[in-house]
Parts: structure tokens; sequence; C-alpha cells
């Protein structure tokens, strides 16, 4: 499965998010995202993790599952921002 991802500062957006649906694969890529850019977490002295990220990007999902076809907010659902939280 081929996933876009894209950074700005402090903030990953996965387009199509909901698509990936393994929780250890949302894992693996939070991992990998993070190697490549760290996010810091709100206190700023650290960073989020892996974990927290897909947890994150899991309770994501679940809301756009129970939205509506053609809502504008499960449109916005589609594409998680994991961000300094």
């Amino acid at each position: 499965m081929i996933f876009h991802a894209e950074y700005t500062p402090d903030n990953w957006k996965i387009r199509d998010s909901y698509r990936i649906n393994d929780t250890d694969a949302m894992k693996e890529i939070s991992a990998a995202l993070l190697e490549i850019h760290p996010i810091y977490a709100a206190d700023m002295s650290s960073y989020r993790t892996a974990d927290d990220m897909a947890y994150e990007w899991d309770r994501h999902n679940i809301a756009y599952s129970l939205l509506p076809d053609g809502s504008t907010l499960k449109e916005s659902a589609a594409d998680v921002d994991l961000k300094r939280i």
C-alpha cells in the first residue's frame, strides 16, 4: 500500500490515513516518520512516541468509520494530523 505523509513544522499529515487500519503498521509508520522529523510533546521538552501517535491515528479512524458518507467532518477525518499535543 502506498501512502503519502507531509511534514510541516511540528506536524505530520498522513493522507487517506483511514485506509491503514493495522495498529502495528501505524506504529511502524509513526516510528519511521519520527526518525525523520520528531514532533514535540505539549511540554516542549519531550517528544511524541510512535505508540501515542498510533493511538491518535486509530481514534481518528474510528471517527471516520462512524461519520456518515458525504459529511464534511468525514472528509476532514480522512487524513490524520499528528502534531504537537
